[in-house]
């Protein structure tokens, strides 16, 4: 049996109780208790499930989310990184990701002790190099 896409219409969205409304293929409306509604993206990316917020219900309409969905999917199909920076800046050592006015005096000294193996070899795992 195959799963029923586009299920809901743009007509009843204003009128829909709290809780996550399906619309097909990982693209939910999500509404709160106090009433607010945002579209909501789940997909699966290296075996973690994930959501993605697209906007809420007023500003970006049902087709809008429809096609972010669409375009968010072809890019987790692709298994491109884009969709989350946090993905990006895990790969890069910690010193490099703070701000600079965290980034104290003895980072670069940190950094090249992160770049080499006991005995002066150098690391070239998770330098990017």
């Amino acid at each position: 049996m195959a799963r029923e896409n586009n299920r809901l219409s743009a007509i009843g969205l204003a009128n829909k109780k709290p809780g996550f409304h399906p619309d097909g293929r990982g693209l939910y409306l999500s509404v709160n208790p106090s009433g607010t509604r945002s579209w909501i993206f789940r997909y699966v990316l290296r075996g973690r499930s994930r959501d993605m917020g697209l906007g809420s219900f007023p500003d970006i309409s049902l087709a809008e989310a429809r096609n972010a969905a669409t375009n968010a999917r072809a890019r987790a199909a692709g298994k491109a990184s884009t969709l989350s920076s946090n993905e990006t800046a895990s790969a890069q050592p910690s010193a490099l990701r703070r701000p600079a006015r965290f980034r104290s005096r003895n980072a670069p000294r940190y950094i090249s002790k992160l770049t080499r193996l006991p005995g002066g070899t150098p690391n070239t795992r998770g330098t990017g190099s």
